[in-house]
């Protein structure tokens, strides 16, 4: 009987064991589609992450000057109320996505997937490139 018993607690220690090193496999073998960061991980790891995949979250802003159009991204409703543009991440989008972009995305709380380009100058945070979605994180009554 205790031989049994050994035997089935080492069954299950192995199928435990094999199923450990199957799954840490698999999540190995998954690609990482963007690193998920902030705007002072952005600031602090400018160069590191120049040229990266990242989703970062922010209040985005639509602005149209007299001679460009612009799209900025804030790490806070203060910062965007207050429109600190120095604490603001610049967003390309393509010219036709524009319009339809502003009109439903505009002071909204984003999530921004793109490519992340870091400040070439003083006074800048970067630019997001390539952006691949804007996801709505909620909507302004709820926060």
């Amino acid at each position: 009987m205790r031989a049994l018993y050994v035997t089935e607690s080492l069954l299950k220690v192995l199928a435990l064991l094999f199923l450990s090193i199957f799954s840490i496999q698999v999540l190995a073998d998954k690609p990482v589609e963007e690193a998920a960061v902030n705007f002072f991980t952005l600031a602090a790891n400018a160069k590191a992450l120049d040229g990266q995949k990242v989703s970062v979250v922010g209040w985005i802003k639509f602005v149209e000057y007299e001679s460009e159009k612009s799209i900025l991204l804030f790490h806070s409703k203060s910062s965007l109320n207050e429109f600190r543009v120095e604490e603001s991440i610049q967003i390309r989008l393509p010219e036709e996505d524009y319009k339809a972009a502003s009109e439903y995305l505009n002071l909204k709380l984003v999530t921004v997937y793109a490519k992340f380009t870091a400040p070439k100058s003083i006074g800048s945070l970067g630019r997001l490139l390539d952006v691949k979605d804007i996801d709505i994180k909620a909507i302004e009554s709820d926060i």
